[in-house]
């Protein structure tokens, strides 16, 4: 029986190596959808724009808090497109691998294993992301 269960979880190792993402081309492409979205959109695009202008830098807490608290919500929402561009900012404000999991434990906490699985997310695009620099 052991054999059989290691056997099965090797399978499973190498078919999750085999079906891992490249957050770099994901993140390529969901910024074409962003433009195509603009193009047909422009004056919403504009003004959701201007939104993320006014809220996303220091204030009160900084533009590294809020992009902890726009990774979580994204994580959250289940949202793919969200977490990659607030990862990638997130990075950009200087928070590190251990500030973004300790954001994500507060996740799982208050979202259980949906939150998880995407919180696994997060933290790849973040290894990604962190190693192109």
């Amino acid at each position: 029986m052991k054999k059989v269960l290691c056997a099965v979880l090797v399978v499973l190792a190498v078919a999750g190596c085999a079906f891992a993402k490249d957050f770099t081309a994901e993140a390529q492409d969901a910024g074409a959808r962003r433009r195509v979205w603009a193009e047909a959109a422009p004056e919403m695009s504009a003004a959701f724009g201007a939104l993320g202008k006014a809220v996303l830098k220091d204030g009160a807490i900084s533009l590294k808090q809020k992009e902890l608290i726009a990774v979580a919500l994204s994580v959250q929402n289940r949202c793919e497109m969200c977490i990659m561009a607030h990862v990638q900012n997130a990075i950009c404000a200087g928070v590190t691998r251990e500030e973004l999991v300790e954001a994500l434990e507060v996740c799982v906490l208050m979202g259980g294993g949906p939150n998880q699985s995407f919180a696994s997310i997060a933290l790849e695009v973040f290894d990604q992301f962190s190693a192109k620099k």
